[in-house]
């Protein structure tokens, strides 16, 4: 049995294709609408390759009697938003067997927090490096077909069950297995900052957004911000990571690989338009937003290493302007960060 925690874009579409590949598998959330018409209706989703229906088990997070009934896994896939991480999995570490793995499907650093509370013995690394947004109950939609996802140990401990787990899930989807999984995280750390906040912020999908000047400028320097944070904490950013131009050039300011690094930004999403990155599709639907566990996490390193970031704290404080109603979409929300 495989319990995925959190049903949004990201957790569903998994969901759906492991139930499709005949795996046993769970589905919890919070939102009761999803539940339960994943429960009447089944799990549908729609992507490149066609339309896929399925009928896992979904349960209640919030429903201590159905928790305690749900068959025991042996594979926990978590899909919470980062800020629910820790009270999450205390709700769940007692139905959990001993060497049950949890692999962290979020956004952001939350490893650390996942092996305070199950050890690090059971903590798997992982980048979703595809999309997925949730419709409605039960109906959830992937416009990228390229993606996959990379899994590995945070650290020797967990070396051992990796392969186990990849085993797993290659049954419904590409999976990588990484020998230094801090790389891709910090790696996805970076995209994360630069995309998911200046969307929000001017509140275009990336092939849109991607087509302005202004907002390339301002992803850029958040980005290379987090590449600096990385460095100090001792771990090394992924070469191509700002999109295939030199980041050691691009750190120094060198005209010809900035100029490459916006040709190369806007080609990337020109084929996505309304693609919309996860933040901003929470902001849309007023449900709580990240960037405290992203951007402001960048900030937070930052401060603990003496590296400044100012970008990464304005689209921090921004955003949840954004988010409390005293801002509202558009490009003038990026003026003095350029």
């Amino acid at each position: 049995m495989i319990w995925v925690v959190g049903a949004g874009g990201i957790g569903a579409g998994i969901a759906a294709r492991l139930a499709g590949a005949g795996e046993d598998v769970a589905v919890f959330d919070d939102w009761a609408d999803n539940v339960d018409h994943i429960r009447q209706h089944g799990l549908t989703l729609e992507h490149p390759g066609g339309v896929l229906h399925t009928r896992p088990t979904a349960i209640r997070l919030s429903d201590p009697a159905a928790l305690a009934a749900a068959t025991t896994p042996d594979l926990v896939l978590l899909a919470v938003k980062s800020d629910r991480t820790r009270e999450t999995l205390l709700r769940l570490v007692d139905r959990l067997p001993s060497r049950c793995p949890v692999v962290s499907l979020q956004n952001g650093l939350n490893e650390p927090v996942i092996a305070e509370v199950v050890g690090p013995a059971r903590t798997v690394g992982a980048v979703v490096r595809f999309d997925g947004a949730l419709l409605g109950p039960g109906r959830v939609t992937q416009q990228r077909s390229d993606g996959d996802l990379v899994i590995g140990a945070i650290d020797g401990a967990t070396a051992g069950v990796v392969p186990g787990v990849a085993d797993r899930l290659r049954a419904a989807l590409p999976v990588v297995v990484s020998s230094d999984i801090w790389v891709e995280l910090w790696s996805k750390l970076t995209r994360n900052c630069l995309l998911n906040p200046v969307s929000t912020l001017v509140g275009l999908g990336l092939g849109r957004m991607a087509a302005i000047p202004a907002v390339r400028t301002v992803c850029l320097r958040a980005g290379l911000e987090v590449v600096a944070v990385a460095r100090a904490n001792g771990v090394a950013t992924e070469p191509a990571i700002m999109y295939g131009p030199d980041v050691e050039r691009l750190l120094v300011g060198d005209p010809d690989e900035v100029r490459d690094f916006h040709a190369a930004f806007e080609r990337t999403y020109a084929a996505f338009p309304d693609l919309k990155p996860s933040m901003l599709q929470d902001a849309e639907k007023g449900r709580s937003v990240e960037v405290r566990w992203l951007n402001g996490a960048v900030v937070e390193a930052g401060t603990r290493a003496g590296i400044a970031t100012p970008v990464n704290l304005a689209l921090t404080e921004r955003v949840e302007e954004l988010v409390r109603g005293v801002r509202t979409p558009g490009v003038h929300n990026l003026k003095g960060l350029t």
